[in-house]
C-alpha cells in the first residue's frame, strides 16, 4: 500500500497574511523591552527664533548712544525755551531757513539734536571749548525763545548739569557748541536734516 505524503506548512505564510509583519522569533522577542502601547510619543519642541536685539550682550546695550543712529530725543511735548545764541548762529539760522524753506525752529531742533555730544565728558569738553572761543568776544549773545521737545530739553540739562557747578552759562555754552557742530552747510543739507529728523519722529511715535 502506497504511503500518503503530507505537506508540512511550517514556515510558510498564509495567503491571507499579505502585508503583515511576520512574528519575530521567541529569542528576539525576549530581548526586546516591553513598551506600553499607550505611551505618549515624544513631542518635538518648536524652534525659538532669537532676534538680534535679544541676543545683544548687556555690555553692548549699555554703551552710550551716539549721533546718527543712536538714541532719539526729538519726542515729547514742545516747550517754550529761553536760550542765548551767538549772533553768528542766529544769522546763519535765518539764512538757512529762508533758503531751505524750513522753519527756523525746526532747524534749531534738528541741529541741536545732531550736534549734541554723546556723553557728559564730551559735553564738558565742548563747553570748555566754547568758553575759550568766546573769551574777548565783543558781540553779546542774543536772547531768544525756541520750542524744544521735552526729551531734548531733558537731554540738554542732563549733559550740562555737571558743568553748571563751575559756570552759570554752561547750558548756553553747550547749546551754542551743539549748533556749531550740527548746523548744516547749505540749504539742501538743512532741508535733508529737518526732513530726516521729522521721519525719525514719526517712527518714534509709531513705535511708542
Amino acid at each position: 500500500m502506497a504511503r500518503r505524503l503530507t505537506l508540512s506548512t511550517v514556515g510558510i505564510d498564509s495567503p491571507l497574511a499579505v502585508g503583515e509583519t511576520p512574528p519575530a522569533p521567541a529569542a528576539a522577542q525576549a530581548r526586546q523591552p516591553e513598551q506600553p502601547s499607550s505611551a505618549p510619543r515624544p513631542q518635538r519642541r518648536p524652534r525659538s527664533r532669537v532676534r538680534a536685539a535679544d541676543a545683544t550682550p548687556a555690555s553692548v546695550a549699555t554703551l552710550p548712544r551716539q549721533r546718527g543712529g543712536g538714541a532719539f530725543y526729538g519726542t515729547g511735548r514742545p516747550w517754550e525755551t529761553a536760550m542765548a545764541l551767538n549772533p553768528a548762529h542766529l544769522e546763519r539760522l535765518g539764512e538757512l531757513s529762508r533758503a531751505a524753506g524750513r522753519s527756523l525752529n525746526a532747524i534749531v531742533v534738528a541741529a541741536l539734536h545732531a550736534g549734541l555730544p554723546g556723553s557728559t565728558d564730551a559735553a564738558g569738553e565742548a563747553i570748555v571749548a566754547e568758553q575759550r572761543a568766546r573769551v574777548g568776544a565783543l558781540d553779546r549773545r542774543v536772547r531768544t525763545t525756541m520750542r524744544l521737545p521735552d526729551d531734548l530739553r531733558a537731554r540738554i540739562d542732563e549733559l550740562s548739569v555737571p558743568a553748571l557747578r563751575l559756570s552759570r552759562g554752561a547750558r548756553a555754552d553747550l547749546i551754542n557748541a551743539a549748533l556749531e557742530r550740527g548746523l548744516p552747510a547749505d540749504a539742501y543739507a538743512a532741508a535733508a536734516l529737518v526732513d530726516g529728523h521729522a521721519r525719525r519722529l514719526l517712527d518714534a511715535r509709531a513705535a511708542a
